[in-house]
């Protein structure tokens, strides 16, 4: 199921929530505004009436038309407060209409006219309406930072409607980051704020947000309670976006609970809302979920259309988190139609845009770790300026009564407060100092690990078998091979030796105990051994090479009862009689012919220290031409996923493997490549996969 992102409205412009009064008729104030005998403050006052009017009954773009307006003539009159109020309304349309660039550049000139000029009304609604839009880009951090900028301002001037908006906005991010319980303790705490001053958004919003959290702890009829109470008041009020939010969360809800037409039908209302409200953004996500169902009801074609129609707006507005998601699911549509090349282009698209996300992300995280820093610095020095204000006042309190002693007294407080200035000034530089040392440990620990576990994978990667080596040897093969982490307890490796009997090409599929590091130096003591055995021992058949590591194994590392090794192929291609024979421990290869699997045998036991300890034996692969054989470990069967997040398992990749026998062995690699990720979906990949495909 695909996670959904949600487009929150909360109504950040303190004007919009107390705004109550009867609006003069609109062309009325729209003829005002071209009166010359009207003074300026009231022609702009009439102007924010005209953008009020426009936001409540969603048509956004003449509330960008007017707000532009309404900002060119307070820039023109030198309204400074006005300038900042229509920076303000503008951001917040391009914010409805999903423009989050856009919406961002007018809060920010916003901010600097603030800075500017002095007034600091409006500082945390422009912070709260900046951070839902970085909110919207994902990125979190630096939402969080201003968020919490506008709570601790309506804090101080206790104003219950800005209030309600930051811990709403902070429930947000708390719930993006996982972190469950502090976010419902901020949506609980806006929601109580948001009854009590009657502000009916604010109730809805915080409805569909709790239901969410039990959504993602996988409380579907807490949830659906929830989203309920959240239709029951949005059908009190004019917000078409709002509205649209509460119907597709409710699809999404009935989703969950396969009860797919019904999803639909709440889908259907969500979009037309999104469409009335001219949200282009909300329009997408409806159309992924819409596509998400349709795939699960077979309905691909409508499937396809849909997304094709959320992926122009995606592009249009450089939604990329979004359009990840619909390529994505592009790609399952197209594979089920068997469209592989769309759904090949599509998967490419999906993880160039992962990337990119996930480099903005590190970005940002960076940012915050050096705001963090940069807060910490200013809490010390705020702290020090304020024990500073206080001494002055005392001494000032004490000048009246004690004018005599005042000079000596001034002199005595003087002294003490720069000591204590000096000790703070030496601890401030010394947490500075602890921070960058402790953060500089930490980035060189990091880079230590990492380098050495790239190192490590160079030095596997140079002793697998390079692809040249083995199409120079076999015409007709692809490797699919995908480690779990940086370096590999699967590996493939390959030899040729000539010997008096003609030369032999021998190729091993094997994984190792274990994955990751520790797979990793499996991997390569028991490449070692395989070459051992053949290169400098001159031992030839298959399953003499598979003993004799085994013994090498035994006598190196399996003490106290451990069982390391590996199960796996070792495959000799004979040129002299154009026989190939081979050894298979606890794992055998895949012989298709004419459409059909053939059974091949294999050893019931690892090459290693197991249950068994018998001699391998050596088998012959009978094969004619046009088989195609498949050497595999399990890492691909063992794979979770699907609908139901279970094993994809033998049995269904070896259908699929009789389904593309035909096709090109490239091809071939595409899609089991693109099956592979299909099913993982978000789940995480459980062990290395290797899979060599040669067509005899």
């Amino acid at each position: 199921m695909k996670k959904r992102l949600l487009y929150i409205i909360f109504l950040l412009i303190t004007e919009l929530n107390c705004f109550s009064q009867s609006y003069k008729n609109i062309d009325s104030l729209r003829n005002e505004f071209g009166d010359s005998k009207l003074n300026d403050s009231l022609k702009l006052r009439n102007i924010r009436h005209i953008c009020l009017y426009f936001f409540e009954i969603s048509d956004i773009d003449s509330l960008i038309n007017y707000s532009l307006k309404g900002y060119n003539y307070a820039s023109k009159t030198k309204q400074r407060y006005w300038e900042i109020n229509f920076l303000n309304f503008t951001g917040l349309g391009y914010w409805n209409k999903g423009d989050y660039d856009k919406a961002i550049n007018y809060y920010e000139i916003g901010l600097k006219r603030i800075n500017e000029t002095g007034f600091k009304q409006q500082l945390a609604n422009l912070y709260n309406n900046l951070g839902l839009a970085y909110w919207n880009k994902s990125d979190l951090p630096k939402a969080l930072e201003l968020y919490l900028k506008a709570l601790d301002i309506d804090l101080k001037g206790n104003r219950k409607t800005g209030m309600s908006s930051a811990m709403l906005n902070i429930g947000l991010v708390y719930s993006d980051m996982g972190n469950y319980e502090s976010a419902l303790k901020y949506y609980f705490k806006s929601l109580k704020l948001c009854s009590e001053i009657d502000d009916i958004n604010g109730v809805v919003n915080n409805y569909v947000n709790i239901g969410l959290v039990y959504e993602k702890l996988n409380n579907l009829d807490v949830a659906l309670d929830y989203y309920m109470k959240a239709l029951q008041y949005g059908q009190k009020i004019e917000d078409k976006k709002l509205l649209a939010l509460v119907y597709n969360n409710l699809g999404a809800i009935h989703n969950l609970k396969l009860n797919r037409e019904l999803a639909l039908n709440y889908y259907e209302l969500a979009l037309h809302n999104y469409k009335v409200a001219g949200d282009f953004a909300g329009q997408s996500m409806v159309l992924n979920n819409v596509g998400d169902s349709y795939i699960f009801l077979k309905r691909y074609n409508d499937a396809i259309d849909v997304l094709n129609k959320a992926l122009i707006i995606e592009t249009e507005l450089n939604l990329i988190t979004e359009e990840t998601k619909t390529r994505q699911i592009l790609a399952r549509a197209y594979a089920n139609i068997k469209d592989y090349k769309n759904a090949f282009d599509n998967f490419v698209h999906y993880f160039n845009l992962t990337d990119t996300l996930i480099k903005r992300k590190n970005v940002g995280l960076i940012n915050q770790m050096q705001k963090e820093i940069e807060m910490k610095n200013q809490e010390v020095e705020l702290t020090i300026q304020k024990e500073k204000e206080l001494a002055i006042k005392d001494a000032e309190k004490q000048k009246q009564f004690y004018l005599s002693v005042a000079s000596i007294f001034v002199l005595v407080i003087t002294i003490i407060f720069s000591f204590f200035l000096y000790k703070r000034f030496q601890l401030t530089n010394k947490q500075k100092e602890i921070i960058e040392k402790q953060k500089h440990l930490v980035d060189e620990k990091q880079k230590e690990i990492l380098d050495s576990i790239h190192y490590a994978k160079r030095i596997q990667t140079t002793l697998l078998a390079h692809k040249e080596f083995i199409d120079a040897n076999i015409a007709n093969n692809f490797v699919l091979f995908k480690p779990k982490d940086i370096v590999s307890g699967d590996f493939y490796w390959a030899t040729s030796v000539n010997t008096a009997a003609g030369k032999r090409f021998y190729l091993a599929v094997c994984d190792s105990t274990g994955h990751g590091v520790p797979g990793a130096f499996m991997s390569l003591l028991n490449i070692n051994f395989l070459n051992e055995a053949i290169n400098e021992k001159g031992i030839y058949p298959p399953n003499e090479v598979f003993d004799y590591v085994r013994k090498r194994l035994v006598e190196s590392i399996s003490k106290d009862g451990q069982r390391d090794g590996f199960d796996g192929i070792l495959v000799c291609f004979n040129e002299f009689d154009k026989t190939i024979s081979y050894a298979a421990a606890n794992n055998a290869p895949v012989l298709i012919r004419d459409g059909s699997l053939l059974n091949l045998p294999y050893n019931k036991m690892p090459v290693g220290s197991g249950e068994k300890e018998t001699s391998f034996e050596l088998f012959i692969l009978e094969h004619q031409k046009n088989d195609v054989a498949y050497f595999y470990t399990d890492g691909y069967a063992d794979q979770f996923g699907g609908p139901k997040g279970k094993k994809f398992k033998y049995k269904q990749l070896n259908d699929l493997l009789i389904n593309i026998s035909g096709k090109s062995l490239n091809e071939q690699e595409a899609i089991l490549n693109l099956s592979f990720e299909d099913w993982r979906g978000n789940l995480e990949q459980v062990d290395d996969v290797c899979i060599i495909g040669i067509r005899l």
